[in-house]
């Protein structure tokens, strides 16, 4: 009798792992579509990542940056549609904490703590420094950036609130660390001259940003160290009710959008390859 008791328990509890393994299969891989709406995100332009250059009046167009055909793609399973708000980045920070836009498009936690994130990251970004083609400075640490000028925009987070982070904040109103208004729209041309005519040492962004940005001029610009690569996110405006169920459907979206093949082919387009 006990035999068969033991026999009888076993094979309930096998139903029950198998009935929670279909459940969570589903959960994350077939999308149940709720009430739809248009999710408005605010951003900068970071061209391959976001490129507002392409976008038309219409719509988003063909190729928008990965990211934004990331966000859409996975999104657009559930019935949102996605506008952008082209801003400075200052403004665009701003506007999401306070809800006049859904959520950023391309950041990190320590950025905007108070914000709804993603399990897991839409993005990633590799920050590198950058000098001019005749320099022989090389970043080896926090500490070799005490003899140079560091051209940075504000508000922005460079590793996460990690050590670089720290000594631009000390620095941000010295000599060394010399920013640029978070609310210029082109900040990255803007430093990238900056560094052209001697008003900085050295600059830091993104390697694929920057590779994108030469890619049809004279490189003026020579790589002279990165940093870690980190994941990149969307983030949701803590005042929108819906925040946290955008970010499930982005998180497990991600999921899906990797074994189907689909973010190798959107990643394809840009010449980007996936982080993980």
């Amino acid at each position: 009798m006990a035999s068969v008791e033991i026999e009888a328990r076993v094979k309930s509890e096998r139903r029950l792992r198998y009935i929670s393994l279909v459940v969570l299969y589903f959960a994350i891989c077939i999308p149940i579509k709720g009430a739809s709406d248009t999710i408005v995100f605010a951003t900068g332009s970071w061209c391959p990542y976001i490129c507002p250059e392409t976008l038309s009046d219409e719509g988003i167009n063909d190729e928008p940056g990965f990211v934004v055909e990331i966000v859409r793609e996975i999104l657009n399973e559930y019935g949102h549609q996605i506008k952008l708000a082209i801003v400075p980045w200052s403004r665009a920070i701003r506007g999401a904490r306070n809800g006049s836009y859904d959520g950023l498009l391309g950041t990190v936690p320590a950025t905007v703590p108070e914000m709804i994130f993603p399990e897991r990251g839409q993005s990633f970004y590799h920050m590198c420094f950058f000098t001019r083609v005749d320099s022989t400075w090389e970043y080896e640490g926090v500490k070799s950036l005490t003899s140079v000028r560091l051209g940075v925009v504000q508000d922005y987070d460079y590793d996460n609130g990690g050590e670089l982070d720290q000594y631009i904040q000390h620095e941000i109103n010295g000599y060394w660390v010399i920013p640029i208004s978070g609310e210029d729209k082109d900040a990255l041309k803007t430093n990238v001259r900056r560094i052209e005519q001697r008003r900085v040492d050295v600059i830091i962004d993104g390697r694929e940003v920057i590779d994108y940005y030469f890619k049809d001029k004279e490189k003026t610009v020579r790589e002279a160290g990165c940093i870690s690569r980190d994941e990149m996110y969307v983030a949701f405006s803590p005042m929108n009710d819906r925040a946290k169920e955008y970010a499930e459907i982005l998180s497990n979206g991600m999921v899906r959008l990797r074994a189907s093949g689909k973010l190798e082919k959107i990643l394809a387009k840009y010449g980007v390859k996936d982080w993980q």
